[in-house]
Parts: C-alpha cells; sequence; structure tokens
C-alpha cells in the first residue's frame, strides 16, 4: 500500500453511526479527490462489505482493496464494519449492513457524495449482505410507498408495483450491484458447482456448511 504514491493520495476516515438493535458500527469512508468540499462536484457512491464468511475481517483488514477502488473508480467508496458471528448471529450483520446504506443515504451528501446514485457491493460473504440489503431496500420501500403488504406480492409483481418503485427517486437511489463470489440462493451446497473439494481447496464444503451454522 504505502509503495503506491496514488494509494497514498486517497484520503479515509473512520465514522462511527447508529446501527440495528441500537447498537454503533463503524464505517471507513474513502474519497480520492484532494479538492475542497466548496469546489468538489458530487461523487458517485459505492458501498462495499468485506468478506470473511460472516465471522472474521473488518473494514481496516480491506483497505488496501477499498482504498484501490476508490483510486480506479473515482467513486467515494464507503466500507461498512458489520458485527460478526459467533458473538453476534444472524440477522446482526444484515441489520448493521442495511444500517449503513441508511446512513449513506441520509447523509453521504455532507461529505461530497451523490445519495441518488449508490452501488452496493461486497465479496463473498459480503457480496451475500450487499444483495440482502438491496432485497430489504426493496421491502421497507414497497411497504411504505406501494400499498405492498405481502411479500408474494414483491415475488409475482404487477405493473402498478413497478410503476410505483421506478418512479421512486428514495428506492432509484440503489443503481446497482457488484458482486463478487457472492453465496447467495445455495444452501445446501448440494449442486454440482458447490461441491468444493474437501482436500485440496481452502473453503470446502463442509466448511461452508460450518460457516452458514455459525452465522
Amino acid at each position: 500500500y504505502f509503495k503506491d504514491p496514488a494509494l497514498r493520495k486517497v484520503q479515509f476516515e473512520d465514522i462511527i453511526i447508529p446501527a440495528g438493535d441500537n447498537q454503533s458500527i463503524n464505517v471507513r469512508l474513502y474519497n480520492h479527490d484532494n479538492a475542497s468540499h466548496a469546489s468538489r462536484r458530487k461523487k458517485k457512491v459505492l458501498v462495499y462489505y468485506h468478506g470473511g464468511g460472516w465471522i472474521i475481517g473488518s473494514a481496516k483488514e480491506n483497505h488496501i482493496l477499498t482504498a484501490q477502488i476508490a483510486k480506479e473508480s473515482e467513486y467515494l467508496v464507503v466500507s461498512v464494519d458489520y458485527r460478526l458471528a459467533p458473538e453476534h448471529v444472524f440477522p446482526a450483520a444484515v441489520n448493521d449492513a442495511y444500517a449503513g446504506l441508511e446512513w449513506v443515504i441520509e447523509h453521504i451528501g455532507e461529505y461530497g457524495g451523490d445519495p441518488s446514485f449508490i452501488i452496493l457491493s461486497g465479496e463473498s460473504a459480503g457480496g451475500n449482505l450487499a444483495a440482502a440489503v438491496t432485497s430489504r431496500h426493496l421491502i421497507n420501500h414497497a411497504r411504505k410507498h406501494c400499498a405492498v403488504h405481502d411479500e408474494k406480492d414483491l415475488i409475482e409483481g404487477n405493473t402498478g408495483l413497478r410503476e410505483c418503485l421506478t418512479s421512486s427517486d428514495r428506492f432509484r437511489v440503489v443503481r446497482g450491484l457488484w458482486l463478487i463470489y457472492p453465496p447467495l440462493t445455495e444452501t445446501s451446497f448440494s449442486q454440482e458447482a458447490l461441491r468444493y473439494d474437501k482436500v485440496n481447496n481452502m473453503l470446502s464444503t463442509d466448511k461452508m456448511e460450518w460457516l452458514r451454522r455459525i452465522y
């Protein structure tokens, strides 16, 4: 990291924000821009969730990667420190991850970010959280603004619901997902593509199942 002069120019700061279950968490904000707040054009925002099987990892440990993303993308990058299992089991991590998005929507403008253009991202377990946060954002917004009371309505969909969601500035702030090898739909690890070599690979099927149980 310190051998790359360009990365040293990426400014960052740690910010404590309110999170799920009346807790507080840290987010690390990255900005590859030395201009003053007054002269800075609003930047697009990427909210990042680190990997680690929901039990290890932190924004600090991911520092080089997220600084690199900020440098290469010219986005403001917000790396969210969510609570980890087994001390904090599901849904603690999802609650914290969602709190990170809510904080960005409400406050990123104060740091030169554009709250109307947010990308959610993460690798491995962090990719799972990014997808979960997107789903919760959709469900909460639909219930509040689109007269949806049953998740079945979201699954089946209808023209009125789609029009309600796509016309809402609040909902459309999440413009996309960048997910890096995320575990999403398969929880039994029975599919052929998910059958990891138990000897030669770092992450075996048994380890995946163990992480899921702990989480």
